[in-house]
């Protein structure tokens, strides 16, 4: 399903708490992509003494990356340590799709023309509009069978 950027932050700011999701967005700091299974509200690890500032002011929501968790926990040890490792924000204006309770929603006005997909061989661009068609050329690009799992995918404007 398509959706606007506005109404996918709507959904993760009123989704509830308990529950499990998947996001995926470009990050501010590199740029990179980030696909992410979170949860909001976790307030294991918390000190209480609070952030130096307020994320919603930046347009960011604070979430626990899952699977970072679960691996920190592995090493640690330690649930609080491994819960202070994997908080994350999620950057609501880039964000590409979202999935909760078993629908996918593709963000619509995500303001990227094109994908560059880069590996040890080279180069590869795909180039799409941003009227919906480049989450389903990204889709389609993931899911070429010669392109090798470590490759590095970035948006481009």
């Amino acid at each position: 399903m398509k959706i606007n950027n506005e109404t996918a932050a709507t959904k993760i700011a009123e989704y509830d708490e308990s529950k499990m999701f998947s996001v995926k967005f470009i990050k501010r700091t590199d740029g990179t992509i980030r696909d992410m299974l979170c949860r909001k509200g976790v307030s294991l690890g918390v000190s209480g003494e609070g952030q130096k500032y307020d994320p919603a002011e930046k347009n960011l929501c604070v979430v626990l990356d899952v699977l970072q968790y679960n691996q920190k926990l592995q090493e640690l040890n330690d649930k609080d340590e491994a819960a202070k490792q994997s908080f994350r924000q999620i950057n609501l204006e880039t964000i590409i799709s979202l999935k909760m309770d078993g629908n996918e929603y593709f963000v619509n006005d995500f303001p990227i023309i094109a994908w560059t997909v880069k590996w040890k061989e080279g180069k590869r661009e795909v180039l799409a509009r941003t009227d919906g068609e480049a989450q389903i050329a990204f889709k389609r690009l993931m899911n070429m069978t010669r392109m090798p799992r470590n490759a590095e995918v970035y948006p481009t404007k």
